[in-house]
């Protein structure tokens, strides 16, 4: 920095792909991506989660100027329970994009995004899944959404959401989105980056808000944890006749059809291993084959009487021999 003899501006930095989590443990510590005085980069596809002090901070402190010009961009930020902001941004650090990002937390008061009134020129601020608090300047007035977009005019096309309708199981730590997620092929294409946090393709015009973009789960994975192995076939025996929850064909129930869709889709084992066989499947199967073969045999029980019974004269046939005059 300009202390050390620099001109005190870090510029055209990329920081990208970065997992931070429980940062600041016991109150210490800074934001899990600090950018003070850096200007003119790029902050993207960053996994922030369980962190207690801010999430991503663009201020100035040792830096010659505020930072200004950067491009913050599907990112996903969870902060913890005692977490600061999931975005900070102070001390004139204008011309800032914000976009595609998840900023929500599990805070009572603080929220998404909180920056200072000398930060706000230049702000571009869209298409984010936020938690509905934001915070500007001194005061300690909390703004919802609609109160935010009315007195910034940013987040025209952000939403609401909870992390529980965007992740697959933030608790468990599991950040991708899930089947049905609302931040699904809701971003925008300007400044994302073409890759996200792992490595997968964005889809232009179709990619996703946050750093994992969700790809769809293999047939037969009723769990949605991108493989299809015996959970899925626990999953499966849970739900079939009862619900769709196990419904790989899109007929409307779960039954032995998606089944055998799961078999199909299931990953091979060793050379030799069987594929499980659902006892319920099985029951059905065996019930079934009794039943057929109960027709059978009662079908030919009928044929053996009546050829063995005379004709009455009437079109009838009895099962005892009957004689009329």
């Amino acid at each position: 920095m300009s202390a050390r003899g620099g001109d005190g501006v870090i510029s055209d930095a990329i920081v990208s792909g970065n997992r931070i989590y429980n940062n600041g443990v016991g109150g210490g510590g800074g934001s899990g991506i600090n950018m003070d005085g850096v200007q003119d980069s790029r902050i993207e596809n960053n996994l922030l989660y369980g962190n207690h002090a801010s999430g991503i901070s663009l201020y100035r402190i040792d830096g010659a100027a505020g930072s200004s010009g950067n491009v913050v961009v599907n990112n996903t930020i969870h902060q913890a329970a005692d977490g600061r902001w999931a975005l900070n941004i102070q001390n004139g650090s204008t011309g800032n994009a914000v976009l595609n990002n998840i900023l929500v937390t599990e805070h009572d008061d603080r929220g998404a995004i909180d920056i200072s009134a000398d930060s706000l020129p230049g702000l571009v601020s869209d298409y984010n899944a936020v938690v509905s608090r934001f915070h500007i300047g001194e005061d300690n007035d909390v703004y919802s959404l609609v109160e935010w977009r009315a007195n910034t005019g940013a987040d025209v096309h952000s939403f609401v959401a909870t992390p529980a309708e965007l992740f697959v199981d933030s608790t468990g730590g599991d950040y991708r989105l899930r089947a049905g997620s609302p931040a699904i092929d809701q971003g925008t294409d300007d400044n994302a980056p073409a890759v996200d946090f792992v490595g997968n393709l964005r889809p232009p015009g179709a990619l996703d808000i946050g750093a994992l973009e969700h790809l769809a789960s293999p047939s037969g994975d009723f769990t949605g944890d991108g493989r299809v192995d015996v959970s899925d076939l626990a999953a499966w025996r849970t739900a079939f006749g009862l619900n769709v929850a196990a419904d790989a064909d899109g007929d409307g129930d779960s039954d032995g059809a998606d089944f055998l869709t799961w078999q199909r889709g299931l990953s091979p084992g060793p050379a030799g291993t069987a594929v499980p066989e659902p006892p319920s499947l099985s029951m059905i199967v065996l019930l079934t084959a009794v039943a057929v073969r109960g027709r059978s045999l009662a079908a030919k029980s009928r044929r053996r009487a009546r050829a063995s019974t005379p004709y009455t004269g009437f079109g009838l046939r009895s099962l005892k021999p009957c004689w009329c005059q």
